[in-house]
């Protein structure tokens, strides 16, 4: 089992989640922004978007993995 120690000095267990989305124009890359940013746009021709995630005193970074194997992180 592997630690990280929070900003804060504690001790928690280090949690990786796997989200697959898949399908052709089914709005991924939109939810992707909307769940990052809390932007919208009706259309968008995304391929990257660096980005961090804080979440209260902790960061996350985000993996998707698209169908073909490919990674991008977000």
């Amino acid at each position: 089992m592997e630690w990280v120690h929070d900003l804060l000095g504690e001790k928690e267990k280090k949690r990786t989640f796997k989200v697959l989305l898949v399908g052709d124009s089914v709005g991924k890359s939109s939810l992707v922004l909307r769940f990052c940013a809390d932007e919208f746009f009706e259309e968008t021709s995304m391929q990257f978007i660096p980005m961090t995630l804080g979440l209260d005193v902790k960061t996350k970074a985000l993996v998707i993995d698209t169908p073909d194997g490919k990674e991008k992180c977000i």
